[in-house]
């Protein structure tokens, strides 16, 4: 969803500059059931999961729980993903797409300078905004740069 205050944004814009998306936080005992509701209720495909370890909990893992047989019950944390990959707020958006990209994976918290999350910037708005710059080249070479350090 592209977010009022983004449309002046581009490739160099800031992570934490952007109107992001509020991050929905599940505790630690939520079950596949009830973070599924969550997701449901709140149009969104990605929460945070955990009271003192922070996961994250996508469609994929609610997918894979599923394949994997797991019951309605099952705890969310025991599916979620846990490594969690953060941005700090002064990462240029370029940058993140590029790693969002690279690791495959469509949700990316971004955290201040105290650990606490400000908000969820997602592949979809993302690309919003970059496909809308006139010259992709900034952005390709940002990518091509990310793949070949690594990161």
């Amino acid at each position: 969803m592209l977010l009022k205050g983004d449309i002046l944004a581009n490739a160099d814009t800031p992570v934490g500059e952007l109107a992001l998306q509020p991050a929905v936080c599940v505790a630690d005992v939520s079950t596949l059931a009830e973070v599924a509701a969550t997701m449901e209720q709140a149009k969104i495909s990605a929460v945070l999961v955990g009271d003192t370890t922070l996961r994250i909990f996508t469609e994929r893992d609610l997918t894979r729980a599923l394949a994997a047989r797991s019951g309605p019950d099952t705890r969310a944390i025991d599916a979620a993903s846990p490594n969690v990959v953060v941005a700090a707020p002064n990462l240029p958006l370029g940058r993140a797409a590029a790693s969002m990209v690279r690791r495959g994976i469509r949700h990316l918290p971004v955290v201040d300078a105290g650990g606490v999350v400000i908000g969820m910037l997602g592949l979809d708005a993302v690309f919003r905004i970059l496909l809308r710059e006139p010259d992709l080249s900034d952005w390709v070479a940002e990518f091509d740069g990310v793949v070949a350090d690594g990161g």
